[in-house]
């Protein structure tokens, strides 16, 4: 009963809620908060088996692996106008499915200019699979983007429903035909929303927590899929991208 009426909630909210927390400026080395583990592994970008790049990303042109001091992180930079430099990881989701999950990320960037469409820019897509591989339609969180320059790092935090017939979440940050601009990732974090404590710990309540800028998350549907059509070029291109630890 619980599980229906958490996903009835985010299913009223229009699947997803963007939450601020965010943009809040935060120090890269200090962890988000919340006790719970993230449902994804190594989405700190510390662990390198081959020493060369984070297990489990793939590894597209123009993507970088980088550190500050202890702070590990991904760097998405722009050569030239257009070009689609995209991450990738899939997430296999636990069994029994969790109503909703919660996106969280810490990012940064810089000069981040719209390209020809004004959805061309620094972005996070998601969307998820069922068992046979095949993208659910409608399914997904709003794709939080970024433009301009931040102070620093941020955190941003997104609530989506999961549905019923989902078995992978693919995870795509992407610096996406932007005219130009650096795009940098030192955290991407799934966690499971519980009926008991569906919200982030810094968010005891939707009125205390909704952003103001909501819509940031949201595009049209339209846009939408000519978003997914271009991702999915741009996967088509990276080799052993597929499954979870086989993205390098």
């Amino acid at each position: 009963m619980h599980r229906l009426l958490l996903f009835l909630f985010f299913a009223l909210q229009g699947a997803a809620i963007t939450f601020a927390q965010s943009p809040t400026p935060s120090s890269a080395d200090s962890p988000i908060s919340g006790s719970a583990s993230s449902l994804l592994p190594n989405g700190d970008f510390a662990q390198a088996s081959d020493g060369k790049w984070p297990d489990g990303w793939s590894h597209p042109d123009g993507a970088t692996w980088e550190s500050e001091g202890d702070v590990h992180f991904l760097r998405l930079q722009s050569a030239q106008p257009g070009q689609n430099i995209l991450v990738y990881r899939q997430l296999v989701l636990p069994t029994p499915l969790p109503p909703g999950l919660e996106l969280r990320l810490r990012v940064r960037y810089a000069d981040v200019v719209p390209g020809e469409k004004s959805w061309f820019d620094a972005r996070v897509m998601g969307h998820f699979e069922n068992a046979e591989g095949k993208e659910i339609t409608k399914a997904g969180f709003p794709a939080p983007y970024f433009r301009k320059s931040s102070k620093g790092w941020e955190d941003r935090s997104v609530f989506f429903a999961v549905p019923s017939n989902a078995h992978a979440l693919d995870i795509m940050p992407v610096l996406f035909k932007a005219a130009s601009g650096t795009f940098d990732l030192a955290r991407v974090e799934i966690f499971p929303a519980t009926a008991d404590h569906p919200l982030h710990d810094d968010c005891p309540s939707q009125r205390g927590c909704r952003s103001p800028g909501i819509a940031r998350g949201r595009q049209p549907a339209s846009d939408r899929g000519r978003q997914g059509r271009v991702a999915a070029g741009a996967l088509s291109r990276q080799p052993g991208v597929v499954g979870q630890g086989r993205a390098h």
